[in-house]
């Protein structure tokens, strides 16, 4: 018992500093040790937190363990194997037989079967198509990237066939080879491959001008919808999918700022009705007073008489209407139909109440 009391006496001079207070002379009040936790430098978050930020301001791009790995790859797509300056004799005897027929494709498929010659041309066409987009950046000569609106609208009406057709007007050689590799050779349908086509022209724009990053904000929001983790992003951000976490909040700040002045909700409560959900034939009552309903709106605002009003509930609220809608389905009269009743949607407000209750606590 007594080694236990040593041992736990030594562990709180340890942890703790023992401070004595001072107390006025003449006082009858009892000079009692007060214990104040220590704070070493693994514990201090003030001094760790400055150097934590002294580590992000001196970091730049991917650390550097993440890179060695890729140094060998670097080098072979960087150094370019050295050509021949000249053609042998056979080499320009063939070539020119070959352009006295005037042959196109045969002046191609020769002039091809020429390795230094074949090298000298892609290195040429290499040259030429990596400079178009510095000129994707200047404003001043009437070109505006598709890829480089970046406001609400942008990015809520994007449309890869616009995306595409930018993308074949400034590259069409690169697009012509890509689809050669995606498809195969008596494939005639591109519509399935359109949407990636349109991503991978977006990984390679924003990879050469950060401001061309229309398509990786879009999928940045798309994630953000769905609530994904830091650590997502940041993977997908590695390999030219997604913007980093960073400049996904800052874009969710732009799209929250709104100039104009938005017009007031109108709340109209409805009564509640005595039937209960469960049952089909109540559901059918339900929609049935709700067909009533927007047709005395329709006819007292003189609005379209073909108007869909959509309606919501929960999940299990949304199935058991869809499916009593069902039953109307094919009738004579419209109004049985359901004609004025839009879509169903699922509100997850049980999900909202959820997340009230978790903060409340």
């Amino acid at each position: 018992m007594d080694n236990n009391f040593e041992e736990n006496r030594q562990l709180e001079r340890e942890m703790f500093l023992v401070e004595i207070p001072m107390t006025p002379a003449g006082d009858n009040i009892p000079q009692v040790p007060v214990l104040k936790p220590k704070v070493t430098d693994e514990h201090n978050y003030n001094k760790n937190g400055q150097e934590n930020t002294a580590k992000k301001q001196s970091h730049v791009g991917a650390p550097k363990k993440r890179l060695q790995k890729f140094l060998p790859m670097v080098e072979r797509l960087t150094v370019k194997p050295t050509t021949l300056s000249f053609l042998t004799p056979k080499e320009c005897l063939n070539l020119l037989s070959v352009i006295k027929t005037g042959n196109i494709k045969s002046i191609s498929t020769q002039i091809l079967s020429v390795s230094a010659l074949r090298k000298q041309i892609i290195t040429d066409i290499i040259n030429l198509v990596g400079k178009r987009p510095e000129q994707m950046l200047n404003k001043k000569k009437g070109f505006v990237s598709v890829l480089m609106e970046k406001d609400f609208k942008a990015l809520e009406t994007v449309k890869f066939e616009d995306v595409l057709i930018e993308f074949q007007e400034k590259f069409p050689e690169l697009l012509d080879m890509i689809v050669a590799i995606m498809l195969p050779k008596d494939e005639t349908s591109v519509a399935n491959v359109v949407p990636r086509l349109a991503m991978i022209y977006g990984i390679i724009m924003q990879t050469r001008h950060h401001e061309l990053s229309r398509m990786q904000r879009v999928v940045s929001m798309c994630l953000a919808d769905n609530i994904c983790d830091q650590s997502v992003y940041d993977r997908l951000n590695r390999i030219g999918v997604s913007t980093s976490y960073t400049v996904a909040l800052s874009t969710i700040n732009q799209l929250d700022k709104i100039s104009t002045p938005c017009q007031k909700t109108v709340t109209v409560p409805l009564p509640c009705l005595p039937y209960n959900e469960q049952y089909l034939q109540d559901d059918v009552k339900i929609l049935t007073w709700y067909q009533n309903l927007f047709q005395q709106v329709i006819t007292g605002s003189n609005a379209d008489p073909n108007t869909k009003f959509q309606i919501g509930g929960d999940q299990l609220t949304r199935e058991r209407l869809t499916q009593a809608m069902l039953l109307r389905y094919g009738n004579i009269n419209p109004n049985d139909e359901f004609k004025n009743v839009g879509r169903c949607v699922a509100e997850f407000f049980h999900l909202g109440m959820n997340f009230l209750e978790k903060v409340s606590e």
